[in-house]
């Protein structure tokens, strides 16, 4: 399976630029071959939790514009926003696949930062594809008891949408690795760049092996890194 990783910029609040963006970057992902293409955490909006209420019902707003950009192409997207749920707002992953319903992912471990706003996510998911993805969203990708349900599941790649800092990607490399290896599966890891809510994005997103070993990393600008989790070939793309 070849899956993207779009390293963007979104700019926050300002949903129409970071559409454009979304489908920029599949369109360089669909040039390389890929299959699904992954977003930073709350990619639409900008990891921006004040603004997320207010703007929830504007997020869902764009689903059917990406459904219907992934059923013209042929392409699968995971896009990051705010969504309803029965308790609250949770922080979401939409998997958006041609001619199916969209699918949610929703983050299941919060960051003390995030209760004033959020609600947990109560399902565990995998998404069967070519693999069998489990998607994280940025806190509980650091917890060895998230990648331990995950690896139950019987998961073949680790999938973790984050909105991380310098000191905090960096702090979370040793993690990955050592969570590659334990459970010997892909580590794809797709981080934001640029200004939101009181840090700033620093990139690096990255891919591990099922030996730990960090393959390929991007800098801190936009880009498209690809993995081809079947001849593991990898590669790159400016955004």
């Amino acid at each position: 399976m070849r899956i993207a990783l779009a390293q963007i910029q979104s700019l926050s609040g300002n949903l129409k630029h970071n559409f454009e963006r979304h489908i920029h970057a599949a369109e360089t992902a669909l040039k390389n071959r890929c299959s699904l293409v992954v977003f930073p955490e709350l990619s639409l909006l900008n990891y921006e939790p004040a603004l997320a209420k207010e703007r929830m019902n504007d997020c869902e707003a764009f689903i059917n514009a990406f459904q219907i950009f992934c059923n013209n192409n042929k392409i699968s997207m995971a896009v990051g926003l705010p969504f309803s749920l029965q308790s609250g707002m949770g922080i979401g992953l939409k998997l958006i696949q041609p001619n199916q319903q969209p699918s949610n992912y929703c983050k299941r471990y919060l960051h003390a930062d995030e209760l004033p706003y959020f609600t947990t996510g109560k399902e565990e998911v995998i998404w069967d594809l070519e693999e069998r993805i489990a998607p994280a969203i940025c806190y509980e990708s650091t917890l060895s008891v998230h990648a331990a349900e995950a690896a139950k599941m019987k998961s073949s790649v680790y999938l973790a949408s984050v909105a991380k800092s310098a000191a905090g990607i960096t702090k979370a490399q040793e993690h990955y690795a050592s969570i590659s290896k334990q459970h010997q599966w892909w580590t794809l890891i797709v981080n934001m760049v640029g200004p939101a809510d009181n840090f700033v994005g620093a990139g690096r997103s990255a891919i591990w092996d099922a030996q730990g070993n960090k393959i390929t990393c991007l800098d801190d600008k936009e880009a498209i890194l690809w993995i081809d989790t079947t001849s593991k070939t990898h590669g790159t793309d400016q955004l």
